[in-house]
């Protein structure tokens, strides 16, 4: 089984995947982060390491991506970004309203 790493790139609200050469796109409001990885990635056993760069954010979108992201590693056995688990920087407060 070939081994592949998984780059994500979060910018607002969409994230960008990719695997290798495929690439898939997905807006964090409209559906889940692992829906794009199901998308292009081989199998999930072949993902060897998975690299986040999240910029700016929706404080949501950070959560589903540090959500995703630290379950997959731990699943797998894998690190991100180097480490065992993911830490999340907000760029803000949430807005909640009630």
């Amino acid at each position: 089984m070939k081994k592949a790493k998984l780059y994500i790139n979060v910018d607002v609200q969409e994230a960008v995947v990719q695997c290798g050469r495929k690439q898939a796109a997905v807006r964090l409001d409209k559906k889940p982060l692992l829906w794009a990885i199901s998308k292009i990635a081989p199998k999930p056993r072949a993902i060897q390491s998975i690299s986040v760069n999240v910029r700016e954010a929706t404080f949501s979108g950070t959560r589903q991506v540090i959500a995703t992201v630290n379950a997959l590693a731990w699943g797998l056995g894998i690190k991100t970004n180097g480490k065992r688990q993911m830490s999340a920087k907000y760029s803000g407060e949430p807005h909640i309203n009630l």
